[in-house]
This record gives structure tokens, sequence and C-alpha cells, in this order.
């Protein structure tokens, strides 16, 4: 087809563009910073994957596992990308779930505010599992 670009999704090393993506998400923890999400992924605790549109990364997922006495869950942290005309999240979710499924996982399972998200990803069998509450700047 013309004019359509070629989308790939592969793991990812820390570079510019993934500390670009990880600044661009909102709404973060006080806890939580680049460098920690940088030495996480350095040290295998966390994975990351890029969207690649032909050459260009334009989009990255943050992801762990964790490994509970039950079994295993994956747990997406971050996620940022923009590209006009793909639903990038239509397009992560299919892979997230076959990594889960991959490493013997039973569910997977990401932290949001947003209304749009939790309405696309209910469509998708996702549903509102808890609700955190934070107070945060106490010291």
């Amino acid at each position: 087809m013309a004019g359509k670009q070629e989308i790939t999704v592969k793991s990812v090393d820390w570079s510019e563009t993934v500390r670009d993506h990880l600044c661009a998400v909102k709404n973060w923890p006080d806890h939580e910073s680049p460098d920690g999400y940088r030495e996480a992924l350095k040290s295998g605790d966390i994975c990351a994957l890029g969207v690649f549109a032909e050459n260009d990364q334009i989009g990255t997922t943050f992801y762990k596992i964790d490994r509970g006495d039950q079994g295993s869950e994956l747990v997406i942290l971050a996620s940022f990308g923009r590209l006009k005309s793909v639903d990038l999240t239509a397009l992560i979710l299919p892979v997230m779930e076959q990594i889960a499924r991959d490493a013997g996982c039973f569910s997977v399972a990401f932290v949001t505010a947003r209304v749009g998200l939790i309405k696309k990803t209910a469509r998708c069998g996702y549903s509102i599992s808890e609700t955190i509450m934070r107070k945060g700047h106490l010291m």
C-alpha cells in the first residue's frame, strides 16, 4: 500500500530517545525518575520495547515481570508514543500480552489515570482491579 509506514516493535537499550519518551510520560510519582528507570533497565530489573516507524523510534514502553508465590504478572510501567493515524495502544497491547504468555504470566496490569485509556482497554478485556490514592510532597 503506497504511503503506509512499516511499524515494528523490538527491545531497546537506554538512549536519549528512550529518555525523551520517558520524560514525556505525564503524572510521574514523586518517588520515580528517569535516572531510576535508566539504572533499572541497565540492571535488567525492567525491560523496554521501542516502537519504530521505518527507522524512527516513535514510542517506548517500559515493563517488568512481577513474580509472586502464586504466579507472575507483566506490569506495564510507562508508555509513550505518537504517530498520526496509528493507534499505538492497539498495536502495543497484543505485543505485551504475547510477551506475558511467553513468560508464563497470568495477567497484564498497568496503572493509569487516563479515562480514555481505561475505556479503550476495557473494550480489549481489561478491567479496573484496584484504585491507587496518593498524597505527594510530604517531605
